[in-house]
């Protein structure tokens, strides 16, 4: 079973990037445009990782 990594980001480019290499890495990803639509994927898809941009 592979780690789940919730990417959350508002820039599309950055986000598909995370997503890309994360999953050429094995893990599986669900991504989030911002913080709301992050924490209803947490509480939904409960992933072990979040990385998410600071500004």
């Amino acid at each position: 079973m592979s780690v789940k990594v919730l990417a959350v980001d508002d820039e599309d480019d950055v986000r598909r990037l995370i997503q890309i290499k994360l999953k050429k890495a094995g893990f599986e990803v669900i991504t989030a445009v911002n913080g709301e639509e992050a924490v209803e994927k947490c509480v939904a898809e409960k992933p072990e990782v979040v990385i998410m941009d600071w500004m």
